[in-house]
């Protein structure tokens, strides 16, 4: 059952990283097109700051794991 719930949770994770890169995406081809509004541009920096955090404390754990 743990094995399971495991599993779950990695691929929820999995599915929330990918539909954050498309909507990151999707918001960097509106912002070459028009001007972004405010919660636009707020959910652009939030993005970039989550994929930045998320590569910089998986690399900390897996240096960790050595």
């Amino acid at each position: 059952m743990k094995n399971l719930l495991e599993q779950a949770n990695s691929l929820s994770i999995l599915l929330l990283l990918l539909s954050s890169i498309i909507y990151y995406f999707h918001l960097r081809k509106e912002k070459r097109r028009r001007k972004l509004t405010l919660f636009e541009m707020t959910m652009y920096i939030v993005t970039m700051v989550a994929y930045s955090l998320f590569a910089i404390t998986t690399f900390i754990l897996f240096l960790d794991r050595m």
